[in-house]
């Protein structure tokens, strides 16, 4: 991908922003260093806790955020810290999660994370439908005022459906199995997000046969945005490199 000189954005895997001193040197520069060797536009990543005590793989967990007004604005704070340390521009990322914790509505919270940062965001709308469901919130739950303007990169993904104990939770599962609600959050955010660049289709571990009716759906939805012209093709089929 990188030697046909295709889009590609870096999604970090193991960083807490709301953690100052998790922003480390040598991370940065590491990251940076690879980041820049891919060609990538811009760092991004699911703003959460991706690990318990000193970083190390075997203490990933990716918890959501807090959802608390000191929470914002230390998250904030982390993403404009990694922006500086690795001169890429940053963009927070919903995380998936089948609790949450805090007053703040998911998008009222990384709203004020992007204001604090003065940055965009990457938004997954599979991410979001599960929150309003989890929520028992419609989908279109808080879009009303919502920084369309800072979205920049959106991902689009299946979830599984199953029960537990009684409840029914969501599967982040990147299948093929995506949420209706997913698809009707794609839209309006293709809708009313004049500065979108990015579309990415997180379907991994899925044959090329299977997933090619997704991404011609993304195709058709991105086409007909507004002011897309040009960019549906190579966005709508990014890759999003994992770091």
């Amino acid at each position: 991908w990188v030697a046909r000189d295709l889009r590609v954005t870096y999604h970090f895997l193991d960083i807490n922003l709301e953690e100052p001193e998790d922003v480390d040197s040598a991370w940065c520069a590491a990251t940076a260093e690879l980041a820049r060797s891919l060609g990538a536009a811009w760092l991004c990543g699911d703003a959460g806790l991706w690990h318990m005590g000193p970083r190390d793989r075997g203490h990933g967990t990716l918890m959501p955020p807090i959802l608390e007004a000191d929470s914002a604005r230390d998250l904030g704070d982390g993403v404009r810290l990694l922006r500086e340390a690795t001169g890429f521009e940053v963009l927070p990322e919903n995380p998936p999660a089948s609790v949450y914790v805090g007053r703040m509505h998911l998008l009222d919270y990384f709203a004020a994370v992007a204001e604090r940062a003065d940055s965009g965001l990457l938004i997954d709308v599979a991410h979001l439908a599960i929150y309003q469901r989890v929520m028992g919130l419609d989908p279109r739950t808080a879009l009303d005022g919502f920084p369309f303007e800072r979205v920049v990169e959106m991902h689009v993904a299946g979830g599984r459906t199953f029960e537990w104990q009684g409840r029914t939770f969501v599967d982040d599962d990147h299948g093929l199995g995506v949420l209706d609600e997913t698809w009707q959050l794609c839209e309006e955010f293709v809708e009313r997000a004049p500065n979108l660049k990015a579309l990415i289709f997180e379907c991994e571990r899925n044959s090329i046969e299977d997933v090619i009716p997704g991404f011609e759906r993304l195709n058709a939805i991105f086409g007909a945005g507004p002011d897309n012209s040009g960019l549906n093709e190579q966005a709508a089929n990014g890759s999003d490199s994992r770091g």
